[in-house]
């Protein structure tokens, strides 16, 4: 048991690495010199919360020694805005600026084109959040009208409503064999969720 566990720890650190390569060498594309890439993964990590420095480790964001240094450098380089909390002044929280977005938006597509290659690669579904929530909403389904309440309104889908979406979806004929995740999950209650829905199926590839 020990050794199992040992193996799947190396395993989740060396695919770490490799994410952390790949968005390098996607910003060394992109020109962009003021950003590494573990602060990179902070920002797409942060998305469209406002988070304490606490939180990003709680949430494990980010889980080195050094944070108060990166987010210090994304304070100075324009990509994170520090306000003191209205609730609480003496709580820094941080969310992302314009151009931490644009950011974002540019590690959401970079993940995306991933997730697509490897799904035709392993003749798979690729299963992103964004696509199924828009489809829930279009339709109309109860989930779908849940999501449309919270976007309408500003917020974040909730993490039941997305969970219950990407549930309804990996139920579906074609993703009995396996599934490419792109945009699940994204929080610890996510990942909690979808342990649960795997651990109930036979052999797959995720």
């Amino acid at each position: 048991m020990k050794s199992k566990y040992l193996e799947l720890i190396g395993l989740i650190e060396r695919l770490h690495r490799q994410c952390l390569e790949v968005i390098k060498a996607d910003l060394d594309r992109q020109g962009i010199r003021d950003l590494n890439n573990v602060q990179a993964l902070i920002l797409f990590n942060i998305g469209e919360e406002e988070l304490s420095i606490g939180e990003l480790t709680q949430r494990g964001y980010y889980l080195g020694s050094n944070v108060s240094y990166n987010v210090k450098k994304m304070v100075e380089n324009g990509y994170l805005i520090q306000e003191r909390s209205t609730h609480d002044r003496r709580s820094v929280r941080g969310r992302l600026s314009d151009k931490g977005l644009l950011l974002h938006e540019l590690l959401d597509r970079m993940f995306s084109a991933q997730a697509e290659r490897l799904a035709q690669q392993h003749r798979l579904p690729k299963v992103s959040t964004g696509d199924i929530l828009r489809q829930a909403v279009h339709k109309g389904s109860p989930l779908g009208c849940v999501a449309k309440q919270a976007i309408d309104s500003g917020k974040l889908v909730s993490d039941d409503a997305v969970i219950g979406i990407v549930k309804e979806r990996l139920e579906l004929e074609d993703a009995k064999p396996g599934f490419v995740l792109d945009g699940f999950p994204r929080t610890v209650v996510q990942a909690m969720a979808l342990d649960s829905l795997v651990e109930r199926r036979g052999p797959l590839i995720v």
